[in-house]
Order: structure tokens, then C-alpha cells, then sequence
């Protein structure tokens, strides 16, 4: 158990007013319904210490196998290797004859699967103290791949550009990987179609007959091609969603979208009956909301992106400026899972370990059935109608019990490597890169499980999942507080069986294996390491992807992780889980979770697409109460609680950083660090509906505008505990601000940094700069040789981190542009000395030259839908990247007081930009949606006198930005 910081109890209590007390357990001294659990943690089913096949887990031989991706042989040895198959086989038959210490090597190159999960079950398992070891040999890097390499391109459209191949039988896929990267579909904005957008929503999807170009382009479709087209929706469901439906009908007059994705997206139940004790708000989206971008359509296809026909079993593509479809490496994903290391509760699969091997290239399509992707947050999605709303949909006649509970269970996304019902699984050194689902998902009674030194990038949605959102509680009813009654009418509840059966359908995928599993405390997930990762670029299809997800567990650590490049939160824990609580009824809905740890991780350049989330985002109860005398013991609670301690933050435009959203309790934020935020309306710890009990000391957080510690939806915590030891620092903070202890202690430690090696430096804030002094300097992919310079002049350079560098500036001569690396640093903005002018603005309230001042609280605002923003150099420029960042409208499309109906939408969906080249105009990027922060790199250095950006609205109003910046 973690110590409860020295003093910290003694830290003023700020306590909320009202009924708050009186239903608090701690504050009242009842408890209510609720018992105490019987032990403090779920405890695994016991596991001897024999193998599976009986033998004493002592070593009596030991053995290495030797497998290659053309392997044939039968020995398995180096001149004679086997295959992946062979040698698990070879492995499997080995331990039956006692042989404990076991290595397979796997040499260099691609392992295809060709279309068969990898799959390892209990007699895969080593013995405690001895693991299997999965390995890459020496100097290579095996890659597990579930993809074919698709050759034979033909030019099948000279004039378009477009190629094609032919693909096996029954493909079917929604990414594409080219040279490793996921390729974005064929797809447009309505504005790049010239569709006028005057749709009118309604129960099955659209009328379109107001929107010519609309109703002539869905009209032409044949129905097999209407079928394959998809909606995509930004901020439908709330600033932090990304929705996404296909269509299954169309004519020239109308749209109709498939169900349930439909009606879960927009008639989502409000429980209008309950909404008293609902304090999360999930909003439907409106009927008459526009897609911002039209996808899954061969006649869309633009340079970089493809169609897969899979009727004719024909992949077409476009290659981007400068690639050579002979040269091409094009990758179609025939799986969904490549790695499945999956036991059950009686007969865990245990003691494995995969060190230095790389998974590639899978899918996920289950966002293309009927129920779509109807996000709910952080990529949990509605796929039954009434689901997560438990016994509420019952009651209103829409669902059952089987498929609707537990309250706020949702749909995941499917692990593409998935460890579950598992003792003592470690993966190390290996690299999760081109996958189309979630990276990792670790759940179902797994215990000890080690994650450590990875890799995850270029993933569609998260990077790692850990837990799953249908078993809060395994060993009991999770929604103990909720009314006996609700109307006069009983409330149903769902049996102990039909709890058990919705955690073995959604929480392994192993369910045919599971069936005779007695669901209880074995099934929590525990004592979980996640450790000296290395996470960007992740949520690259849904936007709505936090970098880790935590769900419910005990005993989790995530510690000394480098996040960064994420469109939503760096790591969340609880996600909707804490919708029906807050200080007002604090026990609602009940979990397992205790004693999780979330320190010394590094986060920066998260929502970069979305909104309404943090660095470290909260929800729910994160600790299971320790009882003394029926009354909850504060100090061994909170010990038992979430403790986040010595995570540093930067350089993000969400509204708090550190993030105590919707029912949360008993956190301990200790030494946490905050700056650099990127909008105005900012703070370094704050909240929304919580319950209570927040520690807070020793934190160094800016504040750009709001009081920190704020918690802005009318209702206050029970209470909110704040040592006097926490500061307050500049929102651009120099080398004096921060201890250097602090930002050197987070992220990845000393021995895990070669991990980030092969990462370019990449500055994204330097400190206000000072002739003669030590300029603070973060970011990713600093190593101890990395240059700074300072208008033209070498800086004498002090590492501390992958994340950060302190720099002298000269005494004297120009300070700017600053240079990390081989490339402009924030600070050196090209925009510095730009003019600029618009086609219009709002007032002057809003001009152009406010987009860019480099100041992140001030913006621009046109008074036309389709506008364009020009800056003007003093001379001419060479510009390699642009930095946009939009404004988001704040509306409450319900027009209630409920303080989480505001939503922010972004308004701009296509853009171009051009730069002016010895006096002419030519576009050097474009782009659909800009969203809360994207960068743009240019493919090849351009010297302008002039940059451009044309906009287009996607909803008929002025678009905004904050932020034009040229580097």
C-alpha cells in the first residue's frame, strides 16, 4: 500500500456545502448498503508451483529453439530452423519432458500468419521462476505480421493516377499500411464534393433534395457502393467524440444510415425519468448534424489514399508525390487478432515472455457492422441499443438485462495483442507498430503482468487497454446505491449468472474456452506494470483514442511512460464510469478499483484533435473503502486510492491537465507538474461533477486563466484536501520555475532511453529566451549530442531527458531563430515579424494579425463561412512546417443547464494553403478538419514571401484560429 504523504492530512479541508456531508460515508460515519469487501484485493486463481503438466518448477535442462520466416527444419536448430508453429509445437513437447528453461529465437524478417491468429494457450505456459522466452536473436528484428504484401500494381487510370491489384479472396479491412504508416482512406468533405450541406435529418438519416450536388453524387451510387459508404462525425456526441455510421441505403432524395449505429448516435436514452442521478452528460448528436468527412468510396480516391473493392477483390491506390508503386511496401491486414496469449480463471496460462519482436499490421473491423462506431469516450462505443443504461432501458422498454448492464459498460475496440485470464506474461523491448484496433489489451483476472520498453505507434486507436469495462465488480451488483424504486416501479436487476456471462462475452477473447469459468474476485485484473514505454502517434482513425486506457483493476502501476502526439487524453482511468455519482450521491455505482499508481510519466502534445479531457483523466471511484467501526478510515483509504505522483505535462490546449471528472474520489495528486497550455481556457487541476476526497501537494501547475483546483459544473467535491507547498508557475516557465529533478524524473528512465533513439529531435516549447542565460527547452528525441542554436550560433547544451535540454543562450548578437536539432523550434516562429490580412473579420476584437502572435489566448475571426488568412514576410522565407490551431464554438445543443450539454465544435472542415513563390501563388498542403492542434509538414522546404490559408466550413459558419504559424 502507498504511504499517505507526510502532513498531507493535516492540509486545510475545503468542504462543498449543502447535503454533500450527509450522504458521504467518510464525513457521516454511515456507509449506507454497502459492505466492505472481504479482502483487501482480488487474488488470482492460486497457481502451484508445478507446470501445468505436473513436473517441479526446478530446472532440469534447459533448452534453445531456433525458428526463422522461411523455417522447414525439424531440429529447430540454427542450420535447420523451424517455423513459428514448429517450434511452439517443439516447445509444447519439451515441457512435457520436464524441460523448464526454454528459449526460441526467432531470426530476422517478416512472419506472415497468413490469415491464423497466433494463438497460446496453458500448455504454452513455462513454470514460475523459468518463462518461456520468445525472443529476437541477436541483432534482428522478427516481424509478426497479419497482412499480405500486395504486388502485381497495374495503372488502372492513367489520367487519375490510379493503380490497382488484385487482393485474396474475402478481404476485408479498414486500414491499409504503405511503407508502415496508415494510408487514410478514399474520402472528401462536403465542401470538396460541393455539396451545399442543406440536409435534413430525420429517424432513418437524411433528406438531401435540397442539396443538388448531393442528391445527383448518392443518387448515382449503385446499392452495393451506397453500402460501403461511412459518415464521419467530430464532436457529435461531445467535443471528445468521433463517431462513425455507414450508410445502408441511398436516392436521389434521401439517405438512410444503418441501425442501430443511427439511433444509438442520435436517439441516445437520456433517462429523462433518472437524469437527477446522471451527472455525466452523454448527449446524443443532433439529427441535422453534417458528416465533416464522406468515406469508403472509389470516385473520393485523392493522391495517398485507396479503395478496396472487396466484390471484385481489387485494392486500387494513389501514390503520393513522390512514391514508386514499384517500390511500394503495401500492406492489407487479413487479421484482427495477431497474438492471443489467453488461459482461463481455472487454468491460467502463465510465466511467458516476448522480448525484441514487432507486431504489425491488423485490423479492426468492427466499426463497419450495422452498429458502427456510436462513440461514447475514449473509443468505448454503443453497439446494442440501450446499452451501458442497465436496468433504465428495461424500464423503458428498449433493452434487457443480457445486453445492457452493467450501467456504463461499453464496446471496446478489439486488442489486436491480447493477454488475458494470464500469470505472469511479460512483454519487453518489442514494437506495436501499423494496427488497426487497440495496440494491447491486458484483462480478465490476469495477474502480474509486465508491459516494459515498447514501442506503440501508428495505431488506429489506442495504444493500450488496459481492463475492460463489464466487470466493475466481478463479486457483486456494481450499481448498489441506485433507488429500490424509480417511479413507483421496482427496479430489475441483472442475476449474479447474467453478470458472469456479459464478462466472459466482452472481457477475453477466449470465450469458448471460458464457458465453465466461476466469475468472483479471480477475475480482477491485477498488479499490471506498465512501464518505460514509448506512445505517440496513436488514435490515427479515432480521433477519441487516449494513449493508455485504464479501465478497472488493482494494483496497476503506469509508470515513466513518453506520451505525446495523441488527439485526446495521454492516459485515462475510469472513463465513463463515474457518470451517475458525484458528492451529492457518492456511491451510485461502486467498483473493484485499489491501490493504482499513475507517476513519473511524461505527456505532452495531447488533444490534438478533440476536446474535454487531460494528461491524466479521471473518473469514478478509485479505491475500494477500508471501513473502521462502519465509517470509512481516511488514511487507509486513500493509501488504498489512485496515486499520481511526479508526471509532467506540457504543451496542450485541454481544459484542465490534470482532470477529476464525473464521480472521482480518493486521489492523491502529489509533485505533479503543469505548463505551456495552449488555450486560454486552462488550469492545472480541476474537474467536473466529482465526489471528493483530492489530495493535492507539492504540484508546480500554471495557470493561464482559471483559479487551479476548480471544479466548474456547479457542484464541489466533498472535499478537496491542498497542502500549502503547491506553487503556482508561468504558463512559459524558464529553468528556475521547475526543479530539474522533477522533468528529468519523468519519462523514460536511464536504461530504457535507447528506445527513443531512432525518434527525431523535435522541440515543441522553448522558454522565453535571455541573452547570456539557460533556456529551458522539451519535447522528444533529445539525446546527449543534440545541437541547439541560437540565431546561427552553437549553445552549449545540458541533457536531461529524451524530454527536455537546457540551452545558454549567446550574451549577445541575435537570439532567434532558435534551431533544436535539424529543426525550428516553437519559439523561432517564422510568423514573428509577418503581417497579416483577411477577406474579413468579426471585429476588431479578432484580427488576422492576433493568429499570429504566438500567443495562445487570442485569436481571429472572420464574419464569412468560406475565409482566407494571409501573413506577409519581411523578406523571403523558407518555411519547412505550419502550426494551426482552431477555435471551438461552445453551444448546448439541448439547451439545458446541465453544464456538460456544452459541446465545442470545430467549424473548418477543408483547407489549403499556398505560399507566394517569386510573386505566384501554389498550394504546398491541404488538409480536412484542423482541430485543436495540428502540425503540418511540408514535404519539402519552401521559400515564400507569403503563406495563405483558404477555409471552408463545414456547418455554414465562420471558422476561427487561434494560432497560423509558419516554423
Amino acid at each position: 500500500m502507498k504511504a499517505l504523504p507526510a502532513g498531507l492530512l493535516a492540509a486545510s479541508i475545503l468542504a462543498a456545502g449543502g447535503n454533500a456531508f450527509a450522504n458521504d460515508p467518510v464525513t457521516s460515519g454511515t456507509f449506507g448498503n454497502v459492505d466492505a469487501p472481504s479482502q483487501q484485493f482480488g487474488q488470482p486463481t492460486s497457481l502451484p508451483d508445478q507446470s501445468p503438466n505436473g513436473e517441479p518448477s526446478t530446472v532440469s535442462l534447459v533448452a534453445t529453439i531456433q525458428a526463422a520466416p522461411n523455417g522447414s527444419g525439424t531440429t529447430c536448430s540454427l542450420a535447420q530452423p523451424c517455423s513459428l508453429g514448429d517450434a511452439q509445437a517443439k516447445v509444447r513437447s519439451l515441457r512435457a519432458q520436464g524441460v523448464a528453461g526454454i528459449t526460441v529465437l526467432l531470426a530476422d524478417g517478416t512472419y506472415p500468419l497468413g490469415g491464423k491468429t497466433w494463438r497460446f494457450r496453458p500448455e504454452d505456459s513455462g513454470s514460475p521462476g523459468h518463462p518461456v522466452v520468445w525472443k529476437a536473436a541477436d541483432g534482428a528484428r522478427p516481424i509478426i505480421s497479419g497482412a499480405t504484401r500486395i504486388t502485381g500494381w497495374k495503372l488502372h487510370d492513367a489520367a487519375k493516377g490510379i493503380w490497382s491489384a488484385r487482393v485474396p479472396a474475402n478481404s476485408a479491412s479498414r486500414q491499409l499500411y504503405v511503407e508502415g504508416k496508415i494510408a487514410p482512406i478514399a474520402q472528401a468533405t462536403l465542401g470538396e464534393l460541393k455539396f451545399e450541406g442543406r440536409w435534413l435529418g430525420n429517424e432513418m438519416g437524411y433528406a438531401i433534395g435540397s442539396d443538388p450536388a448531393a442528391s445527383a453524387w448518392f443518387g448515382a451510387l449503385t446499392p452495393a457502393q451506397a453500402k460501403k459508404i461511412e459518415f464521419n462525425y467530430v464532436g457529435g456526441n461531445g467535443s471528445w467524440t468521433n463517431t462513425r455510421c455507414r450508410v445502408e441505403a441511398t436516392s436521389g432524395t434521401g439517405i438512410t444510415m444503418t441501425q442501430p449505429c443511427w439511433q444509438n448516435t442520435t436517439a441516445r436514452i437520456q433517462i429523462a425519468p433518472y437524469v437527477y442521478v446522471q451527472t455525466g452528460y452523454l448527449p446524443p448528436m443532433s439529427k441535422q448534424t453534417m458528416p465533416a468527412r464522406i468515406e469508403n468510396a472509389y470516385s473520393l480516391l485523392s493522391p495517398g489514399e485507396w479503395f478496396l473493392d472487396d466484390t471484385a477483390d481489387t485494392l486500387y491506390y494513389i501514390p503520393a508525390p513522390g512514391q514508386d508503386m514499384a517500390k511500394l511496401d503495401v500492406q492489407l491486414p487479413q487479421l484482427e487478432h495477431l497474438l492471443t496469449v489467453a488461459g482461463t480463471l481455472a487454468n491460467p496460462i502463465h510465466d511467458i515472455a516476448f522480448q525484441g519482436l514487432q507486431f504489425s499490421y491488423a485490423t479492426w473491423n468492427g466499426p463497419s457492422l450495422p452498429s458502427g462506431f456510436s462513440e461514447i469516450q475514449s473509443n468505448l462505443h454503443m453497439t446494442v441499443i440501450g446499452q451501458g443504461y442497465c436496468f433504465y432501458s428495461v424500464q423503458l422498454g428498449i433493452g434487457d438485462l443480457s445486453n445492457t448492464c452493467p450501467i456504463m459498460a461499453f464496446s471496446q475496440p478489439k486488442g489486436n495483442v491480447s493477454v488475458s485470464a494470464a500469470v505472469r506474461i511479460s512483454l519487453t523491448g518489442n514494437r506495436f507498430v501499423g494496427l488497426g484496433g487497440a495496440g494491447l489489451n491486458i484483462a480478465y483476472g490476469s495477474v502480474d503482468t509486465q508491459v516494459q520498453g515498447n514501442v506503440f505507434t501508428e495505431i488506429a486507436s489506442t495504444a493500450m487497454l488496459i481492463g475492460c469495462s463489464f466487470d466493475p465488480k466481478p463479486d457483486g451488483d456494481p450499481d448498489i446505491g441506485t433507488p429500490a424504486q424509480a417511479n413507483g416501479t421496482p427496479v430489475p436487476r441483472p442475476t449474479s449468472t447474467q453478470r458472469a456471462e456479459a464478462i466472459k462475452k466482452n472481457c477475453t477473447p477466449n470465450r469458448e474456452e471460458v464457458v465453465g469459468d466461476s466469475i468472483g474476485r479471480n477475475e480482477i485484473l491485477t498488479g499490471t506494470k506498465i512501464s518505460n514505454n514509448l506512445v505517440h502517434d496513436i488514435g490515427i482513425d479515432y480521433w477519441g483514442a487516449s494513449g493508455i486506457t485504464l479501465l478497472f483493476s488493482q494494483q496497476t502501476s503506469i509508470l515513466n511512460n513518453h506520451i505525446y502526439n495523441v488527439p485526446y487524453s495521454g492516459i485515462t482511468a475510469g472513463v465513463v464510469q463515474g457518470h451517475f455519482d458525484n458528492s451529492n450521491h457518492p456511491q451510485f455505482t461502486t467498483n473493484i478499483n485499489a491501490a493504482n499508481e499513475i507517476s513519473y510519466n511524461l505527456i505532452h502534445n495531447y488533444m490534438k484533435r478533440l476536446q474535454d479531457g487531460g494528461a491524466i483523466y479521471v473518473e469514478g471511484h478509485q479505491a475500494e473503502y477500508i471501513l473502521d467501526a462502519g465509517k470509512v478510515d481516511r488514511e487507509r483509504t486513500l493509501a488504498n486510492g489512485l496515486l499520481v505522483r511526479g508526471n509532467v505535462t506540457h504543451t496542450n490546449s485541454s481544459n484542465f491537465a490534470y482532470y477529476n471528472d464525473a464521480g472521482s474520489e480518493w486521489i492523491n495528486w502529489d509533485r505533479n507538474v503543469s505548463f505551456n497550455a495552449l488555450v486560454k481556457d486552462s488550469a492545472g487541476n480541476g474537474g467536473c461533477q466529482p465526489s471528493g476526497h483530492f489530495w493535492l501537494s507539492g504540484n508546480y501547475l500554471s495557470k493561464p486563466s482559471r483559479v487551479d483546483f476548480n471544479f466548474v459544473c456547479g457542484t464541489e467535491p466533498v472535499d478537496r484536501n491542498v497542502a500549502a507547498d503547491n506553487k503556482t508557475i508561468p504558463n512559459t516557465p524558464g529553468v528556475a520555475d521547475i526543479p530539474r529533478a522533477m522533468l528529468a524524473g519523468a519519462g523514460l528512465t536511464e536504461a530504457f532511453r535507447t528506445i527513443e533513439a531512432g525518434e527525431p529531435a523535435i522541440a515543441t516549447y522553448v522558454a522565453p529566451v535571455t541573452a547570456g542565460q539557460k533556456i529551458l527547452i522539451a519535447g522528444s528525441g533529445f539525446k546527449a549530442d543534440t545541437k541547439v542554436t541560437f540565431g546561427g550560433r552553437s549553445a552549449t547544451v545540458q541533457y536531461l531527458s529524451p524530454g527536455f535540454l537546457l540551452a545558454t543562450a549567446p550574451s549577445s548578437g541575435p537570439l532567434s531563430p532558435v534551431w533544436v536539432g535539424d529543426r525550428l523550434a516553437p519559439q523561432g516562429s517564422l510568423s514573428a515579424g509577418a503581417t497579416a490580412s483577411a477577406t474579413s473579420i468579426w471585429s476588431n476584437d479578432y484580427r488576422p494579425e492576433m493568429a499570429i502572435d504566438s500567443d495562445p489566448t487570442s485569436r481571429w475571426a472572420s464574419n464569412e463561412t468560406n475565409p482566407t488568412l494571409t501573413q506577409t514576410f519581411a523578406w523571403a522565407t523558407t518555411v519547412k512546417e505550419i502550426h494551426l490551431t482552431e477555435f471551438a464554438v461552445e453551444f448546448n445543443q439541448f439547451l439545458n443547464t446541465y453544464a456538460e450539454g456544452k459541446q465545442f465544435v470545430y467549424r473548418t472542415g477543408a483547407f489549403t494553403v499556398e505560399a507566394q513563390v517569386n510573386g505566384s501563388w501554389r498550394q504546398v498542403a491541404s488538409g480536412n478538419g484542423i482541430g485543436a492542434y495540428l502540425v503540418i509538414k511540408l514535404p519539402a522546404p519552401v521559400t515564400a514571401t507569403a503563406l495563405r490559408i483558404n477555409l471552408t466550413s463545414i456547418d455554414g459558419k465562420p471558422p476561427s484560429l487561434f494560432s497560423f504559424l509558419a516554423f
